[in-house]
């Protein structure tokens, strides 16, 4: 049985980039949650925030980095 799948975005918080990777839908995660990943820009591993389908502004994005630096994730 196929399994449909649910694009979704990460946010790195180090240079800014947004990535699109695909999760089944079943297994889809909250927004803000953290997903370590390969960076190609940055060319290092490490946290990303996830991202949903609404729109973040330049704030939105740097308040979750901040509260990413608070919990010791970043």
């Amino acid at each position: 049985m196929k399994q449909s799948t649910t694009e979704t975005r990460l946010y790195c918080p180090r240079c800014g980039t947004i990535h699109t990777i695909f999760r089944k839908t079943a297994k889809q995660k909250k927004a803000g949650h953290y997903k370590n990943f390969y960076c190609y820009k940055c060319t290092h591993t490490h946290n990303h925030i996830e991202l949903k389908d609404f729109v973040y502004t330049k704030e939105e994005l740097e308040e979750m980095v901040v509260k990413m630096k608070q919990e010791d994730k970043y």
